[in-house]
């Protein structure tokens, strides 16, 4: 339903969020309270979709006068 999707992960004291287009995907609650330097995560990505979302993005008119 989600594959090849760009997705934020917030990272939080207690848990991580992870939203798509500002809707709540998960959130799951942290099991280690060690800084987070980097994230890895796996997955294909699909340059094709990315490059459409980003011409969509694009294409937006501004609401900024």
């Amino acid at each position: 339903m989600h594959r090849g999707k760009v997705v934020a992960v917030v990272l939080e004291n207690t848990q991580l969020r992870v939203l798509f287009e500002g809707k709540l995907l998960s959130a799951h609650s942290r099991t280690t309270v060690k800084e987070v330097n980097g994230l890895r995560v796996s997955g294909h990505i699909d340059y094709e979709i990315q490059a459409r979302c980003k011409a969509s993005a694009d294409a937006k008119p501004s609401n900024i006068n």
